[in-house]
This record gives C-alpha cells, structure tokens and sequence, in this order.
C-alpha cells in the first residue's frame, strides 16, 4: 500500500507492478551482463590459447583481425600516441561492450551508460600475452621502417620514422629494444620508440652484422668483411669507431679480427662459446662462394678449429655450383641451420635445412603452397618454430610479401598454414627481416 497525492491509501497489485518489472529487467540485465563477461574471458582465453597449438595456423588468427583488416604502416607514430600495452589485445573492453550490445538488443549499452554502474570488482581481466616459440612479439621491417607487433596481430606499432634502409634486426638481451645497422651506424630503439646512434664507423666501407650472444655478454662486428669478438658493452662501444678501436676494446686480439677467412655474417651457439660464420671460401670448381663455417670462441687463438663447414663439402643444390651464395641463413645454436639461395626480388629464393649432427640437408623445403620464395628465416627462441617472408612467385611483379610462424615439426606433414595478422608488405623487393622476442613472462 502507498499514499497517493489525495491522502487516499489505494492498494497496490504485487504481480503487475510496472516498477516491479523494471526492477526485475534491470536486475536480470545485470545478471545477464555478468554472465556474459565471465563467458567473454574464457572465450579469450581459449581464443589466446589456441595461438599455442603447433600445427593450426588458421587458428593462430583473431577472428577479429586479419591482415586486410590490420593498420596500415602509416596510422602509428609512436611519437604521437602510446603503443599498446604489451601482450594486451587492441581496446578488448569495447570490442566485449559491443559484442554485448548485439547479444542483449542494447541492454549492454543501457546499463553501462546508467549513473549507476558495475562495480569495480567487475572489471575485465587482463589477458595474457600470446607465447609461441617462446617468443612473444615480432618486430620486422616495412618500407625501411621498424615495426613491433604482438604475435596475435594487436599493437602494432612504427618504431623509426626516418625512412632510411636498415638490416641486422636484433632483439636486445632486456627484451625492451633493439639493435639495428643503418649506413654506416649501429643504432638501438626502445619498444616506445626511442632511437640512439650507438657509433659509427664513417671510414670504413662495410658493416654488415652487429650480433649479441645469448647470455649477453658478447657481441660480434663485420667490418669490412672482418669478424670481431668484443664485450657487449654500448657505453663503451659509443666510443668506437674504426677497427683499430675495435681491436682495442676486445679481451682476444685473435678474434678481433679472425684473420682466417673473411666474414660478413654470424650467428651463436646457445651456450654463447661457437660461431657460426658466413665466410667467403674457395669452392671445388675454384670459384670463390658463400660458406658457412662452425668453430669456437671460447678459446683465444687466432685460428680455430673448424668443426664444421657447408654447403661443401658435404652437399650442393641447384644453382649453387654457378651463383654460390647464400642469401641469409640462421641457426637454432644446436643442430639445425636453416638457409636460403637467391631466385629472385632480391633475395627471394628455396628454403633449405642442414642438420649438423647427421651432415646431411634437407633441400628446397616448401612450407606454403609448395611453391617458392622464402626469405629472412629464423628460429623461434626455443628452437620449435620458423618465422619467415614468403611471396607467390606465381604472381609475378604483383607479387607481396607476408610473414609466417611456423612449427618446424609440421613441415611436410600436410598442414595448412596462414601468415601472421600482420599487414601486407607490398614492397616486393623488401626486407622484413623478422626478429623475434624471447618472452618477458613465459609463463604468463
């Protein structure tokens, strides 16, 4: 019973109510709502979790991303907006809001534009950073600029703006930046964006490799083809800037520079104490190409002993014997070396594996449409996965290029597999150069 404005008691019907059945709608919305976001985070969940499975590449794809969909490499300055927090997906409380909405007829959009909403302990849950390969985040290249994404797609971020062409992309052993070379320079750039010069060597006419050892702290030069071992320190190195400095900051004069063969390139062992070095050699049929030697550095002697060597002589493959080179190769710092030739675009070419325990390769690997061209491959940071460019030949000068991740265990074995939620490089001359981050929280 309630008092109307006459004074008058008039009775009230309990079941017909209208304010009853508001009440009763609002508090239904709301429980709906709840049940709907807890649905939503384990959907998330399951959908991020799904990014780990090996062999389903379609399924390492967001529903919600793809790579027509994603930014183009011109939207993102990281000078003019935030990137996205790491391992975080793009803005996950609208896409969930508008996800509710559709589902309720707008019961979602009612309530949260009420004056009286959710409370806090309601809050979405982060989610947690997509890891494959134990990796979680890629950084390449697109039109000489560097980019830096999630492996799922999202924050997709431009770290340099200056447009000038770059190579050797590393990741540094924090995992908050990378190194890179320009010109004649080695420089370092922050996640948020942040570019230094560490040094340059202007009276030199190449540097073509800048790599740092997995424990951290090494690093190997090629200047002017010429290898050299040095403690990776970028304080000091700032004030390096010809070979003869170079000589000087090293703990081995034998190594700095290995005077044995020249080199332009050089991948580590896990354990940090072996190279593996791109040399210029002497083939068979007396023609000078591109070997890959194996040989320690853990000792300082001017000549080490060569563990391993290939190509020759232990195999060849088609075109080797006329044009020797190897366009770009990588090593898991076990046993496997993965490596390809140069077909065309500049570098485009077959894929092939070459097995250091068993000496013997695996030639023209074809993990994409069974046809060429791959480029710029390198092995996840636990050795499981491939990252690599890919483009159709069959396209011709249409040709694009897309980034894969890759279980290696799966190759040849009838998968399917999509390219990255990462946007189209349509240079079909580029480099991307992928480099993959060792995961911050691997066990996120």
């Amino acid at each position: 019973m309630k008092k109307d404005d006459n004074q008058t008691l008039k009775p009230e019907p309990a079941a017909n109510s209208p304010r009853l059945k508001q009440h009763a709608s609002i508090l239904l919305s709301i429980a709906v709502l709840l049940v709907l976001f807890g649905a939503g985070g384990c959907a998330g969940y399951q959908k991020f979790k799904a990014y780990t499975k090996p062999a389903r590449a379609a399924e390492v794809i967001p529903a919600e991303t793809s790579p027509t969909s994603a930014a183009k490499p011109t939207e993102t300055s990281p000078r003019k907006a935030t990137p996205a927090p790491i391992g975080l997906p793009v803005d996950p409380t609208m896409t969930r809001l508008a996800s509710l909405e559709a589902q309720s007829g707008g019961t979602a959009a009612a309530i949260t534009a009420s004056p009286n909403p959710l409370p806090t302990e309601t809050a979405l849950p982060d989610f947690p950073p997509v890891v494959i390969g134990g990796a979680d985040k890629i950084a390449y290249f697109n039109q000489s600029d560097i980019w830096m994404a999630n492996l799922d797609g999202s924050g997709l971020t431009q770290l340099t703006q200056d447009g000038m062409r770059k190579r050797a992309l590393n990741w540094l052993p924090d995992g908050q930046g990378l190194s890179y070379i320009s010109g004649k320079c080695i420089h370092t750039v922050s996640v948020i964006g942040e570019d230094r010069v560490i040094t340059c060597f202007e009276n030199s006419k190449y540097l073509k490799a800048f790599e740092i050892s997995p424990d951290g702290n090494q690093a190997a030069i090629s200047l002017d083809n010429q290898l050299y071992l040095l403690p990776f320190d970028l304080e000091r190195l700032k004030n390096v800037h010809t070979r003869a400095d170079l000589a000087g900051m090293a703990t081995c004069t034998d190594l700095a520079p290995y005077e044995k063969n020249y080199g332009t390139n050089i991948r580590w062992s896990r354990d940090s104490r072996q190279w593996a070095a791109l040399i210029m050699g002497v083939l068979k049929n007396g023609l000078r190409g591109d070997l890959v030697q194996v040989f320690s550095v853990d000792r300082c002697v001017s000549r080490p002993l060569l563990k391993a060597q290939f190509p020759e002589p232990h195999f060849t493959y088609r075109g080797y014997d006329t044009h020797p080179e190897i366009e770009n190769f990588d090593w898991d710092g076990a046993s496997l070396f993965v490596f390809n030739d140069d077909k065309r675009n500049d570098g485009f070419g077959d894929l092939h594996i070459f097995n250091l325990e068993t000496f013997k390769p695996i030639l023209a690997i074809d993990p994409v449409n069974q046809r060429c061209c791959y480029r710029d491959t390198r092995w996840s940071p636990d050795g499981t996965y491939l990252v690599f460019a890919y483009q159709d030949y069959m396209k011709g000068s249409s040709s694009t290029t897309q980034l894969y991740l890759v279980p290696y265990g799966d190759i040849g074995a009838g998968e399917s597999f999509k390219p990255l939620p990462l946007p189209e490089i349509s240079d079909s001359r580029g480099k991307p150069m992928p480099a993959l981050r060792r995961a911050v929280n691997p066990g996120s």
